[in-house]
């Protein structure tokens, strides 16, 4: 009984290390003063690693098969903890060097925080890796046409989700020192790691829609591959535009986050009317921008090599 209460404890600081890493890894260094995380969090921290980059290496490896998958499984977390395990004691050198006063402990606990985040990233783009996958499986089914040319290059079942993770979360990394200073300019004084949070919340909800409306799409390609529906160029565009379309909900995720911060966040100055919402506007206007641009010339790219 104690053990599950103790690990139903450490999920739930995992969640709270996830919306705010720098309170949970202060609550860790001053343990000896007030309480703070059970060392439990520890394991549970790399479990969570372990998963979502585990299950990013299996999805990444579809088109070798299930030899690939489970070789892509096995490979991306032990090369992933290799280089942590070969990198952290430099990083607590150097830290030490330059004044931290982190312990050996603390500085663990922090990069285990940062590799479960990614993780955590990682799985949330394996919705977007299916999408692709459904996309090129239907460009390599229909008849060549000069009107599908663009899609039917190469091997789209292969450089599609390719085009799209690395479009999607390229974008989001061009974009982020954007939406750290826009945050800034509306008074809230959030650190970078809780606006990539929040960035990072907005791809997770889109996601997860996308899984959810994939169904649905995949039997309006079908029908088209067997002649139900007519315009196939119609249909592909529709699907590299899905993901954007159900992105709008994940701003509406990032907007009820900011609101739920601005109650906690210090405000460096105050702004007039519904500042939040000209905010996260600006967060979608810059993402949309960007966004289409990096799929089209990554789709360029790969499907040349592909």
């Amino acid at each position: 009984m104690s053990m599950s209460r103790d690990l139903r404890t450490a999920i739930h600081e995992v969640g709270v290390a996830l919306r705010r890493p720098e309170d949970f890894t202060t609550r860790w260094r001053d343990r000896r003063l007030a309480p703070g995380p059970r060392p439990i969090v520890f394991p549970v921290l790399i479990a969570s690693a372990v998963l979502g980059i585990a299950a990013y290496g299996l999805v990444m490896r579809l088109h070798e098969g299930w030899g690939g998958m489970l070789g892509g499984m096995l490979k991306a977390p032990v090369a992933a903890g290799l280089a942590w395990t070969i990198a952290l004691p430099a990083l607590y050198i150097l830290n030490s060097a330059l004044g931290s006063r982190l312990d050996a402990s603390t500085t663990l606990l922090a990069a285990l925080t940062t590799v479960s985040f990614g993780s955590l990233a990682l799985l949330a783009s394996i919705p977007i890796t299916f999408h692709g996958v459904v996309l090129g499986l239907a460009a390599e089914l229909f008849p060549p046409s000069d009107s599908l040319a663009w899609y039917q290059v190469g091997h789209p079942m292969v450089w599609m989700p390719l085009a799209l993770i690395g479009a999607f979360l390229g974008a989001l990394c061009i974009c982020l020192p954007s939406f750290y200073f826009y945050t800034q300019l509306s008074g809230l004084d959030a650190s970078f790691r809780l606006v990539t949070a929040q960035a990072l919340r907005a791809q997770a909800t889109k996601s997860v829609l996308l899984l959810g409306v994939l169904p649905f799409y995949a039997a309006w390609l079908l029908g088209t591959v067997v002649g139900v529906f007519d315009a196939p160029g119609t249909a592909l565009f529709a699907g590299m535009c899905l993901p954007f379309a159900v992105g709008l909900l994940g701003i509406r995720a990032v907007y009820r986050g900011f609101c739920d911060l601005a109650e906690h966040l210090p405000i460096t100055h105050k702004r007039r009317g519904n500042f939040l919402r000209r905010l996260v506007l600006c967060w979608g206007g810059v993402y949309t921008v960007v966004a289409p641009v990096a799929l089209y010339r990554l789709g360029e790219a790969l499907s040349a090599r592909l």
